[in-house]
């Protein structure tokens, strides 16, 4: 980060960086550094309590991991010198869960609930493959539209601020993969666009993902028949016609879902009105500019007309 920093500013190009992180070696001096090499953006994930976590997100040696993981997130709050910053906590759950996540929402709302540079994020655990989701197979919830009905009530309760849908940006909630210059960059020089797939695919071989390699001379090789796949969100579709949603699922939706023919993925349909309807409330509730079909909501009264 350090050497991009100074490539950006030799060539007077704006850097503004995000990282996925477990968090658990995020103590306070490593964030600070992070924060003067221009990463701002952070998601760490907390799979709910501590006996949850502890069971699912083990340390390499097989010990615990929630309470250094915590700690370094209410050190951050207390101690992190640079005060702009963004931090999302992720939360990965089953239908089984499920009460254990509200649990854990009563335990840290009292920590950090009051801070707006936290956000609350929780989606449903996913078959992407591999042998460990099958210990979890039969509480896995049947779509995110489930989930969403159930924490609606939840987020209204204990005032949470959602990490939400809307945006007033065209692109700060685009999937990188959707794009153009997105690229997932493997460590053999390997070029990709979703990094939830791999060349073999749970569906068949989708050789699509795989775009091409940076050359020898340091250039990137790109096959644009295969990056163009990921990135024709804008086509017609009958069923969207007159929708005021539109937009924003050009912007949130799954790119890999349209590159697969599935077409645009209707916010509506995957996590629900209501949520959708919220997380406009959420934004609006934060200060964000809300710009949908040309109408920006500037007040209160005007939103809920």
């Amino acid at each position: 980060m350090k050497s991009v920093k100074q490539i950006c500013q030799q060539y007077g190009v704006p850097l503004y960086s995000t990282m996925v992180t477990n968090g658990y070696l995020l103590d306070v001096d490593t964030f600070d550094q992070l924060i003067n090499t221009g990463v701002y953006y952070f998601q760490i994930t907390l799979d709910g309590s501590r006996s949850i976590h502890d069971k699912r997100r083990k340390y390499i040696t097989g010990g615990p991991t929630y309470e250094m993981i915590y700690n370094n997130i209410l050190n951050i709050k207390k101690q992190a010198k640079q005060k702009y910053f963004h931090i999302i906590i992720r939360s990965n759950i089953t239908k089984s869960d499920y009460e254990d996540y509200q649990q854990f929402l009563d335990e840290i709302l009292t920590d950090v609930g009051d801070d707006k540079r936290f956000q609350f994020s929780c989606e449903p655990i996913y078959d992407w493959g591999g042998t460990s989701v099958k210990q979890v197979d039969e509480s896995l919830f049947e779509s995110r539209l489930q989930l969403s009905n159930l924490l609606l009530p939840v987020v209204k309760d204990r005032q949470m601020t959602l990490f939400d849908f809307v945006t007033g940006s065209l692109s700060e909630n685009r999937c990188i993969a959707g794009k153009a210059n997105g690229f997932l960059i493997n460590y053999d020089g390997q070029v990709y666009k979703c990094g939830m797939i791999s060349e073999e695919g749970s569906d068949g071989r989708e050789y699509y993902n795989h775009i091409g390699a940076i050359n020898k001379d340091g250039k990137l090789d790109i096959n644009e028949a295969n990056n163009s796949r990921f990135l024709e969100l804008a086509q017609k579709h009958k069923k969207c016609d007159g929708c005021c949603w539109l937009p924003q699922c050009l912007i949130c939706t799954c790119p890999l879902y349209n590159a697969k023919g599935h077409g645009i993925r209707c916010l509506k349909e995957f996590i629900g009105i209501d949520y959708l309807n919220e997380s406009i409330w959420s934004a609006y509730s934060q200060g964000k500019a809300i710009d949908l079909t040309n109408l920006v909501f500037k007040s209160r009264r005007e939103i809920t007309k």
